[in-house]
């Protein structure tokens, strides 16, 4: 599934992001599509997945042009502290900013989650403002580089 917003204020030709939000949680992937489409400034691509194979096939096909993972660490088949080492393993992902998305913060999950690669995370439930605030974070540091 893939969704493209022009946020507000957007200009056609403003800059671009890609966003690959893995959960199989609806309610959740339906809250981060409805917080990124209202992001000044910025054309978001949304690209979604609910399972470990199915994050790993658009990370095949998408490639280097992920700017953001979200990843869930339950999902079905293929965990997503898996799913992380793979991307990362990746020598065309190694600029791609992962972040987990959990509500369990407990040592070892934070220790695992950040040796397989993840820069951060977002912790559940979490509030519009703080999406809003890691996207334009990637956002920035990637208009940067």
């Amino acid at each position: 599934m893939g969704y493209e917003f022009l946020a507000p204020g957007t200009v056609e030709g403003g800059s671009t992001m890609k966003i690959l939000l893995v959960d199989d949680s609806s309610i959740l992937r339906k809250f981060v599509a409805h917080v990124i489409a209202d992001i000044d400034g910025i054309r978001i691509e949304l690209v979604e997945a609910t399972t470990g194979p199915e994050a790993l096939a658009a990370v095949e096909e998408h490639g280097s042009s992920i700017d953001l993972m979200l990843c869930d660490l339950g999902i079905p088949e293929v965990d997503g502290l898996s799913v992380i080492e793979k991307v990362k393993a990746n020598p065309d992902c190694g600029d791609m900013a992962v972040v987990v998305i959990t509500g369990d913060m407990s040592d070892e999950t934070v220790s695992k989650a950040l040796e397989t690669g993840a820069a951060g995370f977002l912790v559940k439930p979490f509030r519009g403002e703080e999406l809003t605030k890691l996207v334009r974070d990637v956002h920035s540091r990637s208009t940067q580089a």
